[in-house]
């Protein structure tokens, strides 16, 4: 499918009418923005008018839908032209494990930084330094003289936006593009060279108060209207789901960046 056969020849204008929040039992949390549109004066806009009024049509002779057994029910909806949705799916942080270490005094500290490889080309990113990153009580001992010890994990998530339009069915996904997100914690520690005692801390910088230190975004992720209008014609086409390539990788060199991503 060629998108620019059909991009910005379908919605007008589009605004956020309403926005829902829910988890499910795998634990994955959702933001469902649903938005109002307004189609633009072309033939790709009247033949998905068309359907939509057809499907409509049909929904009130048909009745309620029934849905054979095992099959989960889809959410319910009212087919209505100007209304479409992106259910945004977060997955839990998964641990990938430990991918840097650091020793050393401040003046070391101030010109560590820890580095981390890419995943779809070629190279490394690394962070601000390392003595920057350090917290609590660790920070305090290290300025005093110790020598400092961290250990950097990373976690990753996958955030998914589920361009859906209401059919007779309820809503359905027509298209994905997702993005992939990695995040990390900072393990730290630091012994007094007076009285020997040992002082650690631990920092997370996880979703949603920190933004991601590196993500891999597919091609239309940040395109909402883009991604509803490859919705809105895979169903004129009745097609099923279709999924976005994955397009570039990004990185951040400051670790502790607030706020987090926003959707």
């Amino acid at each position: 499918m060629d998108v620019n056969e059909f991009r910005d020849e379908i919605i007008k204008t589009m605004k956020l009418k309403k926005t829902e929040k829910f988890s499910t039992e795998n634990g994955n949390k959702h933001v469902v923005k649903y938005y109002e549109i307004a189609f633009q004066s072309s033939k790709h806009a009247d033949l998905i008018k068309n359907n939509l009024r057809k499907d409509a049509s049909l929904a009130k002779s048909d009745g309620p839908v029934m849905i054979p057994p095992g099959i989960d029910d889809p959410p319910q909806c009212e087919i209505d032209e100007q209304l479409l949705r992106i259910d945004i799916e977060f997955s839990g942080l998964n641990f990938e494990g430990r991918f840097d270490t650091a020793t050393g005094y401040q003046n070391d500290l101030e010109n560590e930084r820890f580095i981390k490889g890419f995943e779809i080309v070629t190279g490394e990113f690394v962070s601000n330094p390392v003595y920057n990153l350090l917290t609590g009580s660790v920070l305090e001992t290290v300025k005093s003289g110790a020598e400092g010890n961290t250990d950097a994990t990373s976690y990753d998530r996958v955030v998914s936006k589920n361009a859906q339009v209401c059919t007779k069915s309820g809503w359905k996904t027509y298209f994905i593009s997702n993005q992939k997100e990695v995040y990390w914690a900072h393990d730290q520690r630091a012994t007094d060279t007076n009285s020997g005692n040992v002082y650690t801390d631990y920092q997370q910088y996880f979703p949603s108060v920190y933004h991601p230190i590196h993500w891999i975004q597919n091609t239309w992720f940040e395109d909402e209207e883009t991604l509803l209008e490859i919705a809105y014609e895979r169903y004129r086409r009745g097609e099923g789901v279709g999924y976005d390539k994955i397009e570039d990788e990004y990185y951040k060199s400051i670790w502790n960046l607030t706020p987090g991503y926003n959707y």
